[in-house]
């Protein structure tokens, strides 16, 4: 909790406070700040030492505006890399929160997980009610992933995805859709599906003779994942953006960038 002075928010070093908001260690937020990124209340500082007023003050990094509020829960945006697994702790596995510096990786969860050779957009925050909402099939958030395949992609898929997919196991998933970005060999596609079993999406695909070769999460709700983070990189949301996960975009397409913006996973051979 912010601590209180003479009524307002007590003043805390700028270094700090984007330390706290994920940005990296301290000397992480010195060196954005020393290289001008960083603006208080529309002027570039260029001191870690200047202290600020959470909640007062405007931060922004890079034009982005930064929730400065030491009571508002820290969201994350992750770009998965492959081999990373989802999960808090492994005695022999990287994982994602691995990634993080330490003093931020004890305050979130994963929202939800990723595949080990899947990559792209992972949300980690210390909002329980959030992960709930974006983990629940019940609240039906929209995950949209890109594929690449094994073989060729048939027209017929879209009606069949979009009826639900008999998994090997017997359950029928709920409705998804398939978009068709490439159909001879190797195929590519985008699905859209409002719940997360394991392996969901290679297994809709196995149901079909089709093999996943490449996977990647573009979007959560109406978020879909920054271009500019490189796969291991991070980021904070913005109020705004915590908004986005929990409202799907008003039909496909809408809201997002084209998937010619978005690098797709480069064709290696490599299979999962």
């Amino acid at each position: 909790m912010v601590a209180e002075h003479g009524g307002l928010p007590r003043p805390v070093r700028l270094d700090r406070v984007l330390a706290e908001a994920g940005l990296g260690t301290r000397r992480d937020a010195r060196t954005l700040i020393k290289r001008g990124r960083v603006s208080v209340n529309g002027v570039t500082v260029r001191d870690p030492g200047r202290h600020i007023r959470p909640n007062i003050d405007q931060v922004a990094v890079d034009g982005r505006a930064l929730e400065t509020g030491a009571e508002d829960p820290v969201t994350l945006m992750l770009n998965k890399p492959r081999g990373v697994i989802t999960a808090t702790r492994d005695a022999a596995a990287r994982t994602v929160l691995d990634l993080l510096p330490a003093a931020v990786a004890r305050k979130v969860v994963p929202a939800g997980r990723l595949d080990k050779d899947t990559e792209g957009l992972l949300i980690l925050t210390e909002d329980g009610q959030l992960c709930h909402r974006l983990i629940s099939p019940r609240h039906a958030v929209e995950k949209e992933y890109w594929a690449r395949l094994d073989g060729s992609v048939s027209p017929s898929l879209v009606e069949a995805f979009a009826a639900g997919v008999r998994l090997d196991d017997g359950y029928v998933t709920l409705p998804a859709r398939l978009v068709i970005e490439r159909v001879e060999q190797p195929g590519e596609a985008r699905v859209v599906v409002t719940e997360g079993k394991y392996h969901q999406i290679k297994r809709m695909f196995a149901a079909f003779g089709l093999r996943v070769t490449a996977l990647r999460r573009l979007r959560i709700g109406s978020l879909w994942l920054d271009p500019a983070l490189a796969p291991g990189e991070y980021r904070p949301l913005t109020g705004d953006e915590i908004q986005l996960l929990l409202r799907n975009p008003a039909a496909p397409g809408v809201s997002g960038p084209d998937l010619g913006t978005i690098t797709a996973p480069p064709s290696s051979g490599t299979t999962f």
